[in-house]
């Protein structure tokens, strides 16, 4: 039979009024689908000038630089947690105490309750133990280790119904604790991360730094950071890791910190992070001391004898503060992927910023929109007509009936 071409137009170049009824509700309203949910995606377009390429490479430098930072120094890739941590310490006397005559601070035992110094750096002393010279006994994360002490006697000489009536020290002696820095300090310490991270001090390695950072070693009966015993240090040590010769300098007060009081902060720093490398299970701890400028410490203990009688002792003295943190590190998938979306992030605006450049400062920049945006329309959906006059073309090709042939 002979074929028969349609030459009839495709639907879609018909006139209005012939091809309406065919059109959807949309289009009768004025509406365009494709229009309105239209999708952008990216174009590549290569331009060959070398300004933009050292500004794109520039911005990418930095983010590498950046990446780098992140990963190898910051250690982007952990979830760092703070420890919960404790501790437990005292103060123990020197077996063998120095002779009071080699102790420049300590006056003759004649004068045991007179002042002969006029700036009180020189005082009759004692040897008081841990039990006097710590007050209160207990307390968490703290202690007061007296260095003079004023003991006053208070009597009662009225009745203590009346509005008027007062105590009144009827006797009363200042002196100094004779070799307090030789007095050594024990700290047996704890840190509590998870189940799988908790410790005592005596399980990990440790050092002690001064206020430059120098490793102080351990004199002849000290101990620190050695595995299986607790932490013991002499209060001279502490004082030479604050940065402080002796107690008899003088403070801002104008007396010496001996006479005045001192407050130093002893901080335990734990981590598994040392500089560029983690080791998750090799937890280390640094002690740190500093001594808290423009401050004095004291406190006031009261002993009843009876109603019209009882002591006050004033101790002024060091006043210690333990101060317990670190960054304990484990490998975290969450932490690694935010790192990497930062980067992906940076590399976008980066590429936004250049793309600005490129087309609102160039002299190019119209040329270059016309390459970079693009409107591609919807392909039509093929028509009868459109399939005949196809298969038409195809049958009367000289290739199909050769390809017959074969």
């Amino acid at each position: 039979p002979k074929l028969i071409r349609d030459n009839t137009p495709p639907q879609q170049n018909l006139p209005r009024n012939q091809t309406r009824e065919k059109m959807g509700w949309w289009r009768k309203r004025g509406l365009n689908c494709d229009e309105i949910l239209s999708y952008d995606t990216v174009k590549v377009v290569t331009i060959r000038d070398r300004k933009l390429g050292i500004l794109h490479y520039s911005f990418l430098a930095l983010i590498c630089g950046y990446i780098v930072l992140q990963m190898v120094v910051n250690h982007g890739y952990l979830l760092v947690n703070s420890p919960f941590c404790s501790i437990r310490a005292y103060v123990r006397q020197p077996d063998v105490s120095t002779e009071m005559n080699m102790l420049p601070y300590c006056a003759p035992p004649s004068s045991m309750f007179t002042n002969i110094s006029s700036d009180f750096s020189v005082l009759p002393c004692k040897y008081w133990g841990p039990n006097l010279i710590v007050y209160p006994e207990t307390e968490q994360s703290a202690m007061l280790m007296g260095t003079r002490i004023t003991q006053s006697l208070l009597s009662l000489n009225c009745s203590i119904t009346e509005s008027t009536c007062r105590y009144h020290p009827s006797n009363q002696s200042t002196f100094y604790v004779a070799d307090v820095e030789r007095f050594n300090l024990t700290m047996d310490h704890q840190m509590y991360v998870s189940a799988q991270s908790q410790t005592n001090a005596q399980d990990l390695p440790g050092i002690m730094q001064d206020i430059n950072g120098k490793t102080i070693i351990p004199g002849e009966g000290e101990q620190l950071g050695m595995v299986g015993k607790p932490d013991v240090v002499y209060i001279s040590t502490l004082l030479r890791a604050a940065g402080l010769d002796s107690l008899d300098q003088i403070s801002n007060q104008g007396h010496t910190m001996r006479y005045d009081g001192i407050l130093l902060l002893i901080m335990i720093e734990y981590t598994n992070i040392h500089g560029l490398t983690y080791t998750p299970n090799r937890i280390t701890y640094t002690i740190r001391v500093r001594v808290v400028a423009n401050t004095e410490f004291k406190s006031i203990q009261t002993v009843i004898h009876n109603a019209t009688s009882l002591t006050e002792i004033n101790r002024h003295g060091i006043r210690m503060l333990f101060m317990q943190y670190g960054s304990i590190g484990t490998f975290d998938l969450r932490t690694l992927l935010l790192t990497g979306m930062s980067a992906i992030g940076l590399v976008k605006v980066a590429t936004l910023i250049v793309d600005f450049v490129t087309f609102y400062f160039l002299q190019q920049k119209n040329y270059y929109k016309t390459l970079k945006y693009e409107l591609a329309d919807r392909p039509q959906r093929p028509t009868l007509a459109n399939s005949m006059n196809f298969e038409a073309d195809r049958l009367s090709s000289p290739n199909y009936y050769a390809m017959n042939e074969r």
